[in-house]
C-alpha cells in the first residue's frame, strides 16, 4: 500500500493498493462507518469494496478527475448540470463536496462523484451556496461565464 494523502485534521490517511483506495481513520465511531457505507451502497454501490470498524476500501473509478481536464465553458456547464442532476438523484441526501478533484469524467464522457465523506442532509440554501462556492473555487470566474449564473 502506498500512502497518497493524509488529513491531520480529520485524522485520516488514504492509501492506494492496485485498483483500490483505502481510507483509514485514527479516531472514528464504528457506527459512523456502518451508516456511511449503508448510504454509499444506496447512492453509489459500485464505489464500495469492503469496510471494517475504522476503514473503508473503495474501488477505483476509471476515468480522469475533472481537475486534470481543460476547463472549457462546455465542460464547466456539463459539470454544473451533472451536479444539479445528482442532487435530484440522491435527495434528501447530497454529496456535499463538489471540488473538481471529486468529479471523475469516465471514458464514456459521463461523470461520477467520489469522496462522499460529507454526505448529509442540508437546507437548499446551504447546498446551492456550497455547490456554487466549490465550483467557483475550482473554475474561477469561468464558472459564472459558462453557467450564466
Amino acid at each position: 500500500m502506498i500512502l497518497i494523502k493524509e488529513n491531520l485534521e480529520k485524522r485520516r490517511k488514504v492509501y492506494k493498493e492496485n485498483n483500490k483506495y483505502i481510507k483509514i481513520w485514527d479516531d472514528i465511531q464504528p457506527s459512523w462507518i456502518s451508516n456511511h457505507v449503508k448510504l454509499l451502497r444506496e447512492y453509489c454501490p459500485e464505489l464500495i469494496n469492503d469496510y471494517s470498524d475504522n476503514w473503508i476500501s473503495y474501488n477505483e473509478i476509471e476515468g480522469t478527475p475533472v481537475s486534470k481536464l481543460e476547463h472549457s465553458n462546455e465542460l464547466i456547464d456539463k459539470v454544473y448540470e451533472f451536479c444539479l442532476g445528482s442532487l435530484l438523484k440522491t435527495k434528501p441526501y447530497v454529496h456535499g463536496d463538489w471540488v473538481v478533484s471529486n468529479i471523475i469524467m469516465k471514458p464514456d464522457n459521463s461523470f461520477y462523484l467520489i469522496d462522499w465523506d460529507n454526505i448529509g442532509i442540508y437546507s437548499e440554501t446551504e447546498v446551492m451556496t456550497k455547490l456554487h462556492n466549490d465550483l467557483h473555487s475550482s473554475f474561477g470566474d469561468k464558472f459564472y461565464d459558462a453557467t450564466g449564473i
